[in-house]
């Protein structure tokens, strides 16, 4: 058989299959594959003018095709990935926020952090608000990157001063870096916002307690403690307690 008609028959179905899951499959993975699809179809057209448009153009300028070629890819090129920029929210039914946001959760729960923080990064320039900043920290302090994750986390309580979870992961990551007065500054903060809402997070004021206890403030460690544990906080193996009495571990 002809090389060609493999070729050609091989595309089809190819091309047949993402038509497919775009339309027909499953509903959480046709975003992607109408993404594919409009790649697709701007690509062939990229082709299709490179094919046609370099001999002509050539002959019209008296130049060689090579360079007619070369400057082609990049108007081409440029004017592919603005329109892709600008029908793939309509093609795909997801703004590129929220594309950015979903590739952002799904190589966290990866654990892939690097390819999480490359998204968490275009996700803040395209949408810059309180919420993907604090996304974008988050990657960042699994990645281990503190004084990264820090200056997000900053940048997040600058948009919105309320966010109490980007105040008290602030402050775990100062706790990391051995910064302990800017991590009570932090957590102290965070447990201020937190009690002014109808459903506490028992681990704030879990948080504030270790870092005062690690500042020898017991009385206001222990204090801190109480409130958490009157939220359902568990110690585990009396790790605060013990930091409370001072005990080395």
């Amino acid at each position: 058989m002809d090389f060609n008609i493999v070729f050609w028959i091989v595309m089809a179905v190819l091309v047949g299959l993402i038509v497919w899951q775009a339309f027909w499959g499953r509903k959480e993975n046709r975003p992607k594959a109408r993404q594919e699809l409009l790649m697709a179809v701007l690509a062939g057209a990229a082709a299709a003018v490179w094919y046609f448009a370099t001999k002509p153009l050539a002959a019209l300028f008296h130049a060689n095709e090579s360079l007619i070629l070369f400057l082609l890819i990049l108007v081409v090129g440029g004017a592919e990935s603005f329109l892709y920029q600008k029908l793939n929210v309509k093609v795909s039914g997801m703004t590129l926020e929220e594309q950015y946001r979903a590739q952002l959760e799904k190589y966290a729960r990866r654990r892939d952090y690097n390819a999480a923080i490359q998204s968490g990064e275009k996700l803040v320039k395209e949408a810059p608000n309180a919420a993907n900043y604090y996304l974008l920290a988050k990657s960042c302090e699994l990645n281990k990157n503190l004084k990264e994750a820090v200056r997000y986390y900053l940048k997040a309580t600058e948009l919105d001063p309320a966010l109490y979870l980007s105040w008290n992961n602030m402050g775990t990551c100062y706790m990391a870096m051995k910064e302990t007065a800017k991590a009570v500054e932090a957590l102290s903060k965070a447990w201020e916002l937190n009690r002014q809402e109808k459903k506490q997070d028992p681990s704030v004021p879990a948080n504030l307690a270790y870092a005062l206890a690690s500042m020898n403030k017991p009385t206001e460690a222990e204090e801190c403690l109480q409130q958490a544990k009157a939220l359902g906080y568990k110690d585990k193996n009396d790790l605060i307690e013990r930091k409370i009495r001072g005990n080395k571990f």
